[in-house]
């Protein structure tokens, strides 16, 4: 059974418990990998991996044999515009096991909103937009009006 879960959800369900800080974090992934096993995760401004990273690790108490292990490689999807964060955020994946990272050098807001399909669907989405920065003027025409 998949769930929609969201911090807010989370600081009403767990009296006493603080999400603020990094075991805040990591309990809210644990939450999330209790609810799915092997969630794939896209991160479509995923830096130096960071966020990526305290996932595998939410994940792997859940790798018993290789089968489980290939899941664990396949669950995580990043994309990373700048040239050194991205070199970075595929060099964390080796670091962390993952032999081939679905990690790409690439802006994610080319895409056009309404070109993605079933396909292109994860169980989560995990991310922290940059703040700031420009785009190209172009990038507007791919977000509809509304």
């Amino acid at each position: 059974m998949v769930r929609p879960v969201s911090l807010q959800g989370f600081q009403w369900g767990f009296q006493g418990v603080s999400l603020r800080g990094f075991r805040g974090f990591q309990f809210f992934l644990w939450e999330l990998c209790v609810c799915i096993k092997y969630p794939s995760l896209g991160d479509f401004a995923c830096g130096t991996g960071g966020f990526i990273t305290s996932w595998l690790k939410a994940l792997q108490p859940q790798i018993k044999d290789t089968a489980d292990q290939q899941q664990y490689n396949d669950s995580i999807y990043g994309i990373e515009k700048k040239q050194f964060p991205y070199m970075l955020c595929v060099t964390n994946m080796l670091l962390h096991d993952i032999d081939l990272p679905q990690i790409y050098h690439d802006n994610s807001l080319l895409r056009d909103v309404l070109d993605y399909t079933e396909d292109d669907q994860f169980d989560v989405i995990l991310m922290n937009p940059p703040y700031g920065g420009s785009e190209k003027a172009d990038v507007k025409n791919h977000f509809p009006a509304d």
